[in-house]
């Protein structure tokens, strides 16, 4: 069995850590809506209450609470989203080309929405040139030959090297 190259480790790592703080910064908004929508004592908070006296004369009651429930929505997706890009550098750590094809995809978004900022454009691209260096496409095509069902008998053994899991 081969090890796992150290760019692919290195660009596992980079997705892992914006993933979780991903998941982590959607978690924090979901629990910031719902503290707004069941405690007073949140809402009566002074930095809060200096938000709202900055902005009384623009918000109403029900547009704070429509801002709260998306914030909730927004939230939830944001935790969802990092959970499953949690999976998908997982996935990309064992081998599966198919998170790396995934993973790679959603790296070019984050970079192209990214490129006015340097830190999310370099970021990506690290993350995208650490799957696709020389070398790393050996140790995907190897976890999908690996992983080949056996055949035995006189039936041909189907070509499993083509690199997709």
């Amino acid at each position: 069995m081969r090890v796992r190259p150290g760019y692919v480790t290195a660009s596992v790592v980079l997705q892992q850590i914006g993933n979780i703080t991903l998941f982590v910064l959607g978690l924090l908004t979901v629990a910031a809506g719902v503290m707004w929508k069941n405690s007073p004592s949140f809402r009566a908070s002074t930095p809060i209450q200096n938000l709202l006296q900055e902005y009384q004369d623009r918000l109403s009651g029900d547009d704070i609470e429509s801002i709260v429930a998306i914030a909730i929505a927004i939230g939830t997706v944001l935790a969802l989203l990092g959970l499953g890009l949690i999976v998908v550098s997982t996935a990309v750590g064992r081998g599966r080309n198919w998170a790396r094809i995934v993973a790679t995809i959603i790296a070019a978004l984050l970079g192209i929405v990214g490129i006015t900022s340097v830190l999310p454009f370099v970021w990506s691209a690290l993350i995208v040139v650490g799957m696709w260096l020389p070398g790393t496409s050996e140790f995907f095509a190897e976890t999908v030959t690996r992983r080949a069902p056996r055949y035995s008998g006189s039936a041909e053994r189907p070509d499993v090297t083509n690199g997709w899991s």
